[in-house]
């Protein structure tokens, strides 16, 4: 009696190449992707970017990303892209961006300067508190907090954090 042999399962080679291409593909476009986001990181140093601190009121620090620890602010400093800010009890200060435009932070306030996906203008992570806005540029400036996104359309307006809502003022 023949015994029956069960067929073994192949692939085609076509079908093997394709898979093969789609990885070497994917991780083709996901290195590329890396070194293009290198690329923006790498352009907006503090050199090339930076607000700077023109009035300081009692305690403000910053916090920079190479850093672990917070440092007291005074006039003329520098903030760069991913550093944080805390504006303590009864203290006050003025913020100027590099495209003229001023920031007025409250007591109580906290926000970090993240680099924008777009690499160009500024964009303020606003963690809480309350800042009012004086720009001249409505495209380059925008802000996110835990509870809404803005994009400036008005030359000046207040945006506030509270515990459980964001409200602006225009």
């Amino acid at each position: 009696m023949a015994e029956l042999q069960r067929p073994t399962k192949r692939q085609h080679p076509a079908r093997s190449l394709s898979r093969r291409a789609i990885r070497a593909l994917t991780l083709a476009a996901a290195l590329v992707s890396s070194l293009h986001a290198g690329v923006v990181l790498a352009a907006r140093s503090c050199d090339d970017w930076h607000a700077t601190f023109t009035s300081v009121e009692g305690s403000v620090e910053v916090q920079r990303q190479s850093a672990g620890g917070w440092i007291p602010v005074t006039r003329g400093d520098v903030l760069c892209t991913d550093d944080t800010v805390r504006v303590l009890r009864s203290a006050r200060a003025l913020v100027e961006l590099p495209d003229g435009s001023a920031l007025r932070l409250a007591e109580n306030t906290s926000f970090r300067l993240p680099e924008p996906k777009s690499g160009i203008g500024t964009l303020i992570d606003l963690i809480r508190g309350a800042i009012h806005v004086i720009s001249r540029d409505p495209r380059s400036l925008s802000f996110q907090t835990p509870f809404m996104n803005a994009g400036l359309e008005g030359t000046e307006f207040d945006i506030r954090v509270a515990d459980d809502e964001t409200t602006v003022v225009v």
